[in-house]
Parts: structure tokens; C-alpha cells; sequence
């Protein structure tokens, strides 16, 4: 009988990734980007809206943060753990979109390389959709390497 790490080793990976990212994740204060996120997503839904439509990023990141602090609350760790599980969870897109290209050995290095990537790790400690960005598109990847056109 297999365990469920030996079946799906990118578990160590994910699980190892979102630790490093959770690290002091809530130790400082949120910063000017980070601060408006904050104040955008304590809004009544249709004045946050209405406020993000000039911002020159699309409003999913509002939209999540906008749950978040109407349904858990409103802290440094509640607006910077979507970003720890989105960078976590690119690890896991990479092993499986490396997987498919080159192998098993290749995609334990891969995402192990993106689990401590100086750059990815401070992205995915910020409530900023950063993290959320390079998640998407490393999916959207391997829906194209699936031929999984509706994902």
C-alpha cells in the first residue's frame, strides 16, 4: 500500500512551499500597495467595485481580498494568505506542467527551485495578486498542454 505523498510527491513540495511562505507572513504591517488593497476590500461590495474600475489590474485580487475581509476579517495574515496558498499552489503547477515535458526528476526540480525562489517567496507574502498571477498562469499552461480548452 502506496502513501498519498509517495503517489503524489509534489504534496511534500506544496506543503514545504506554502511553510516557507507562512514564515513571518504577518510580522510587518501592510505597506502603501498592500494598504490599499486593504481599504479597497472593506468597502460595500459595489463602492469597491466602483473604486477598481480605473486600477490597472483586472478585479479578481479585489474580489478575493473583498470575501476574505467580509467573511474572515480584516488582518496582515487574513490579506496575505491567498498569496502564500497561490504561490504554494504554483509549485504544484509547475511539477505537473514540467512533468509533462521533460519528466519526474525534472519536475521535483523545478517546482523545488520555485518553492525557494528568493522573488516568488516574497511575492507570496504580500496582499497584493502578484502570487495569484503566476498561478494562473502556469494553469492556463497546462490547460493548453491538456488540450483543456474550457479551463
Amino acid at each position: 500500500m502506496t502513501t498519498g505523498i509517495a503517489r503524489n510527491p509534489w504534496l511534500v513540495v506544496f506543503g514545504s512551499a506554502l511553510a516557507l511562505r507562512l514564515i513571518g507572513i504577518a510580522s510587518s504591517l501592510l505597506w502603501y500597495d498592500e494598504a490599499f488593497t486593504a481599504i479597497m476590500a472593506k468597502l460595500p461590495f459595489a463602492q469597491m467595485l466602483a473604486a477598481v474600475t480605473g486600477d490597472v489590474h483586472p478585479p479578481l485580487w479585489y474580489l478575493i481580498e473583498w470575501v476574505i475581509a467580509h467573511t474572515i476579517g480584516a488582518s496582515e495574515l487574513t490579506f496575505r494568505f491567498p498569496s502564500a496558498l497561490a504561490g504554494a499552489g504554483s509549485t504544484v503547477m509547475l511539477y505537473q506542467l514540467v512533468k509533462k515535458l521533460s519528466g519526474e526528476q525534472e519536475a521535483r526540480w523545478a517546482s523545488g527551485l520555485l518553492a525557494v525562489m528568493p522573488g516568488q517567496l516574497y511575492y507570496s507574502q504580500e496582499a497584493r495578486m502578484y502570487a495569484l498571477l503566476t498561478f494562473l498562469t502556469l494553469f492556463g499552461a497546462n490547460a493548453v498542454m491538456d488540450r483543456k480548452w474550457f479551463r
